[in-house]
């Protein structure tokens, strides 16, 4: 017989790992045998009518053995360590925008950027092409303050993949403005 709780704890700020702890009863059967001999004596005498009496006793000796199980139940506490959530590594940028590459090509991957928001509020990232000319707005909400991740699939605001070239990506935030350039290149 076993009987399993489980006590989480899981600090959500911090994003850490869960330290389970899971205390297990256990129940064991031991049997204890003991032995109880009982004797008992009973004397017959038996009389006979012969020139002689005879007295014959006969003693009866009965032998009791009784088992009695004992149940003990054994509590064992075993912590296991286990990981809850995914845990995503996100490098802290060191400037409010930073792309993983200075160039790319749409048709194998997109282009993978981490920005990092100071000041809580409004936040847009947009593509501008070389003419100056808005290419998509990849973001456009409120934001808190913290580390974000978005990506370009090199598409502009119809949809279409955009032709080679180098194309600015501009992150506007509470904080200031930034830029950074990407060539295109398929």
């Amino acid at each position: 017989m076993t009987n399993t709780a489980t006590l989480t704890s899981t600090n959500a700020a911090l994003n850490t790992p869960t330290i389970t702890q899971t205390p297990t009863l256990t129940a064991t059967n031991t049997w204890t045998l003991t032995p109880t001999i009982t004797s008992t004596q009973s004397s017959t005498a038996t009389l006979t009518f012969t020139n002689t009496p005879t007295l014959s006793p006969t003693v009866t000796n009965t032998f009791t053995i009784t088992a009695t199980p004992t149940i003990t139940l054994t509590p064992t506490i075993t912590p296991t360590f286990t990981p809850t959530g995914s845990l995503t590594a996100t490098p802290t940028p060191n400037i409010a925008l930073y792309l993983d590459a200075n160039f790319f090509n749409p048709n194998i991957q997109p282009l993978g950027m981490d920005c990092r928001v100071d000041i809580g509020g409004e936040v847009k990232i947009l593509v501008y092409s070389m003419s100056g000319q808005e290419v998509e707005k990849l973001v456009d909400q409120q934001m808190s303050p913290g580390n974000y991740r978005f990506y370009w699939d090199g598409h502009n605001v119809s949809g279409n993949i955009v032709g080679n070239g180098l194309y600015f990506i501009v992150s506007v935030q509470p904080s200031g403005r930034m830029s950074q350039k990407v060539i295109i290149l398929k």
